[in-house]
């Protein structure tokens, strides 16, 4: 695969030239095998060597078995936010609990690249080229967050989200009657219509609310 480092190992007689076929086409000389009959040549792929490959190699004309391999491009990587509670477009809030699922090549490292600081590896995605982390948003989580996921180097979409704390509401006020204020009076808002939470989230709009006043 793409990125992954190699070492081919070729052996037969002593200090002689060692060539090459590659897909029907004959290379040259490649090198000259040591004092022990042993040549060997190690690199990494780049997206230049994407393909399927045959070769053949010789030491002082003489074939070895016929190698076949084929070198593939890395799977994008993507990355997904999964939060549970409430949300108001990628507006999460304080309390709230996430999951950010990385997908990419498999057995490779995961990093982050978060508000423009690059981080170390934070883990290695599966044989099924998945990684995970979960976790609770805190009043420390509070701010704006633009994260590019990689694996394998290989970035993913850019995810912008922001973190908000959960605003309180109050309702204070004086009970008049006849331009004099009332003592003794209980103040009741009920049947609001808003999101199961205990507080509202800012620029939510409380509807439909039925006022009483009970007078003792």
């Amino acid at each position: 695969m793409l990125a992954d480092t190699f070492t081919l190992t070729v052996t037969g007689a002593a200090n002689a030239a060692v060539t090459v076929s590659q897909n029907g086409s004959a290379q040259g000389s490649v090198g000259t095998t040591n004092s022990s009959g042993v040549l060997s040549i190690s690199g990494s792929w780049s997206s230049s060597d994407v393909g399927s490959y045959t070769q053949t190699w010789y030491v002082a004309g003489v074939a070895a078995p016929t190698l076949s391999f084929s070198i593939r491009a890395l799977p994008a990587a993507t990355a997904t936010i999964a939060v549970t509670g409430p949300r108001s477009g990628n507006t999460y809030y304080v309390g709230d609990s996430y999951t950010i699922t990385v997908t990419g090549a498999p057995n490779a490292p995961v990093t982050v690249n978060q508000n423009g600081s690059q981080s170390g590896q934070l883990g290695t995605t599966n044989s099924s080229g998945s990684w995970s982390t979960s976790g609770t948003w805190t009043t420390a989580s509070i701010g704006t967050y633009v994260q590019t996921w990689q694996v394998a180097g290989m970035s993913a979409p850019t995810i912008t989200s922001y973190v908000a704390a959960i605003p309180y509401y109050s309702i204070s006020g004086t009970i008049t009657s006849g331009g004099v204020g009332v003592q003794g009076v209980t103040v009741t808002l009920s049947n609001c219509q808003a999101p199961p939470r205990r507080q509202i989230p800012a620029g939510l709009t409380l509807s439909r609310c039925r006022l009483s006043v009970t007078t003792m």
